[in-house]
Parts: C-alpha cells; structure tokens; sequence
C-alpha cells in the first residue's frame, strides 16, 4: 500500500516526477479549509433541497473536488452518455467522472439551454456569490475540493486514488490530505485513550 511507504520508498518506486527530489509540505490542511461533517451534510441537505443550476453546480464541486475553473470549463462535448471529462487547469490531469443518472440529466438539460459551448457559462465571481447564498460556513469555494481530498483518502487510505480524483500531477501535492488524516488519526490514540 503506498500510503505506508516512506517519502524515499515512493520516490525510489516511481511515484514522484522526476523534479520532485523531496517531500516537503508548504501547505497544511486544517479544519478551517473544509467543511465539518455537520456543515457538509447541511450543505448537501440544501442543495438537494433545490434543483437549480446554482446547486449543480455547487453540487458537482462537492462531490467530485473539481476547481472552479474545471467547472466552469466543462464543455457540451465533454458530457458522455454517463460520465463527464473534466479538463485539469492549473497543470493538473484530465479526469473522467462516472455521473448518476439523475445528476446526468440535469447537466444534459443544462447544456440543452444555453448557447455557445460551455455548460456553466458564467464568471469565477459569480460562482463565489452564488457560494456565498448556498455555504453553511464562512470558508471559501476551494474548501469543497479540500474536503473530497480529506473524504477520499479518508475512506480509501489510498493516496493515489486521491491524487487521481483531484487530477494532482504531483503525488507531493496529494500528501497533505495524507498528513491531515494520519496525524488526526494518531493524535486521537495518543491523547484520547
């Protein structure tokens, strides 16, 4: 399993780019870029609650850790009959998602209604102001694909599942998900018998 492989295990076997020479974490994960459990699940309560465009959106961000620029990058043609591409940005990998029917159906209504070839066509700004009406905390946008990266390796304890899902080119850049789950875990058997 890679997650028990040491920082000099994983580059020896590959995992690493090239240019990757250590593990370093310049960036941490904290509860304060994600959303709690009870906030998530209200969260989720409301956006099944309405059926917009607005909670697709906020919806897809949610589930499948997409950056807001992927979003709102989601071309007509990249809907398949039951899964959706998602075109990396900021260097990262082009993934393709299995979609459920019912969520299928509203992104294929969705691009039925507008013009041009983007699904969502509307600005960064405006999708951090249709966030604000819909969050149920005061956290940025981004903390929704933080939290598929805490649930995933949560779940899975598999970091390269995680890094996939979140389109990572860089295994390093996965590991603070990693980090973030184990010293919780650990922290809890020390100091909580």
């Amino acid at each position: 399993m890679v997650s028990n492989l040491s920082a000099s295990q994983v580059t020896k076997n590959g995992l690493f780019s090239k240019s990757e020479k250590s593990v370093t974490l310049s960036f941490m994960i904290t509860t304060k870029k994600f959303l709690s459990e009870s906030e998530d699940g209200e969260l989720k309560t409301k956006l099944v609650a309405v059926k917009n465009r607005d909670t697709l959106m906020l919806h897809l961000l949610r589930t499948y850790g997409m950056r807001s620029s992927e979003l709102l990058g989601l071309k007509k043609e990249d809907i398949g009959p039951e899964s959706i591409v998602i075109r990396g940005t900021k260097n990262s990998n082009d993934r393709e998602f299995p979609i459920p029917a019912d969520i299928m159906e509203r992104i294929k209504e969705q691009a039925q209604i507008v013009e041009g070839e983007r699904v969502f066509p509307i600005s960064g700004t405006m999708l951090r102001k249709i966030w604000y009406k819909y969050r149920t905390a005061k956290k940025g946008l981004h903390c929704l694909r933080h939290g598929v990266g805490v649930r995933t390796y949560q779940i899975s304890k598999d970091i390269i599942l995680t890094k996939q899902i979140l389109g990572h080119k860089a295994l390093s850049s996965t590991m603070v998900y990693q980090s973030y789950v184990y010293s919780t875990s650990e922290f809890k058997k020390v100091l909580l018998p």
